[in-house]
């Protein structure tokens, strides 16, 4: 059995667009777009697995882009990364032969060198060759639309550079640039931050009671420290220059920037678990980690990728707070976000958090107070808490509400034993009254509720958590630039938010 047993392309209301089958008999269209696209799924509204179980020797792969998905069909005994690694690198050079977005027509109008493509990428149903340059110049760009995209076609084709497999020969550009491009995805899990009930605003012993209901036991002091801390980083390239260009991009990965830790300062951690474009110098590296040395694709491409475990919470710039069991009644809940200066920006864009209940037991969020944003309860116990576009560092806000409960038969059940109590004597009533106020108490503690946690989202232009910076970027060598060149140097850092929740 092959590996990839066939490749589908799909629009969004599962109609087929591409087929290209690998193996003799690969699994129907239909039958595998039905596990993605059917009435019963659509109407749960739930997020579907990108990696679905056909059967104990099958697997399903799909990846939506745009309105159209990619589906692809693979043999249970492969590593996922493989068959979602090849999907985007398919998409990245669909993207880079369109010169944009890929589309239903351009894909129908192109049809025939889609499939030379994609024949060209995978042998035997193993991926073979997914380097872009080398890819669209072994499939010849014909097709009315194709030309009309990439303007007139060269008659004298050139051959495949054996020793730069990744870049096509003799490039020639008119504005010669080179940008690179860093983004740092921010994944992190951060514990309760509690220090015992006065933290929490808590006095007295029905206080005490309560917070012992909701939150543990007081003695067991929850530390500051995140669960999970850690960014995934990416490195891109963007080059044109003319003829065969040698790159040296200087990292910093020992930032002499330290950050607080408690009481301790902490340097910021390195950069580890690298992987690399096949063009990078590795020996180079080796030598002097951070000293990134290559003869670059053309175009846009991943030159490296990173992870960076440990990042201390004050490198986000964004930090959150959530406290419950507060109020007169200790039936309010508190959410405290805000934003640290940095030397780097001096804003973050799009900043939303999400309240997160049960979603069975939750009929509202009810706000109380806001000092800045916009609340609004979606639904399913979830609540988001928006601002403006733009957010300025050295800044806070506050939201107080409290969880509108949904009422249950056992509710119900207690309501109509208190009204029973009417038909008992004067002195059973009395008792009955007292015992009815004590139970209501420890019923009214049973029956709050509080938010399970806090997710965070924002973006971020200049600042990675890491603190990794770009030293120089220097062009080594040029062959075949032109005397008096001097190419355009660019650096752009990004931070986005993977998973971000605050307990």
């Amino acid at each position: 059995m092959a590996t990839f047993e066939a490749l589908y392309i799909a629009d969004s209301n599962g109609s087929q667009v591409f087929e290209y089958p690998v193996s003799p008999s690969p699994p129907n269209f239909k039958t595998l777009i039905s596990h993605i696209i059917s009435p019963l799924l659509l109407s749960t509204k739930e997020v579907i697995n990108p990696i679905i179980e056909l059967g104990s020797s099958q697997l399903l792969f799909h990846q939506t882009y745009n309105d159209l998905i990619f589906l692809l069909p693979c043999s249970a005994d492969i590593s996922s990364l493989v068959p979602s690694e090849f999907i985007k690198r398919f998409i990245r050079i669909l993207e880079e032969f369109f010169k944009g977005s890929v589309t239903m027509i351009k894909i129908r109008s192109n049809y025939d060198i889609i499939t030379m493509m994609v024949n060209e990428m995978l042998d035997g149903g193993y991926p073979f060759q997914t380097e872009s340059n080398t890819v669209q110049q072994l499939v010849p760009s014909y097709g009315v639309l194709s030309k009309i995209l990439s303007g007139p076609a060269n008659s004298n084709q050139t051959l495949v550079n054996s020793d730069l497999p990744w870049r096509r020969a003799n490039v020639r550009h008119t504005k010669n640039e080179l940008l690179v491009d860093i983004t740092e995805t921010l994944y992190a899990i951060i514990p309760p931050t509690i220090g015992g009930i006065k933290g929490l605003g808590l006095t007295g012993e029905r206080s005490a009671s309560e917070f012992l209901t909701y939150t543990g036991s007081v003695s067991q002091k929850m530390s500051s420290q995140p669960i999970i801390s850690r960014v995934e980083g990416t490195i891109f390239v963007k080059c044109y220059i003319s003829g065969i260009p040698e790159i040296l991009v200087d990292l910093n990965l020992n930032n002499k920037a330290t950050v607080k830790m408690g009481q301790n300062k902490k340097s910021l951690p390195d950069l580890k678990t690298p992987s690399f474009h096949p063009c990078v110098k590795i020996n180079k590296w080796k030598e002097r980690p951070g000293a990134l040395s290559f003869i670059p694709p053309d175009g846009r491409s991943l030159i490296a990728s990173y992870s960076v475990e440990n990042i201390p919470t004050s490198a986000y710039l964004v930090n959150c707070e959530l406290r419950t069991g507060i109020g007169s009644e200790g039936d309010e809940f508190e959410v405290r976000v805000w934003t640290t200066i940095s030397r780097e920006t001096k804003s973050i864009s799009m900043l939303s958090l999400e309240v997160v209940c049960d979603n069975e037991k939750v009929l509202n969020i009810k706000t109380l107070q806001a000092t800045a944003g916009n609340f609004n309860y979606e639904g399913h116990g979830t609540g988001t808490w928006a601002f403006d576009r733009e957010t300025p560092l050295g800044w806070s806000a506050t939201f107080r509400g409290s969880v509108v409960r949904s009422i249950d038969e056992d509710e119900y059940e207690d309501d109509e034993n208190r009204n029973n109590a009417d038909n008992q004597s004067n002195q059973h009533r009395i008792a009955e009254v007292q015992d009815n106020n004590s139970n209501g108490k420890q019923r009214k503690s049973k029956n709050l509720l509080f938010p399970r946690h806090v997710a965070v989202s924002y973006n971020c232009e200049g600042h990675l958590p890491s603190r990794i910076k770009v030293d120089t970027v220097r062009i080594i060598s040029s062959r075949g630039m032109g005397e008096g060149v001097k190419p355009y140097k660019g650096v752009k850092y990004s931070t986005k938010i993977g998973e971000y929740i605050v307990r």
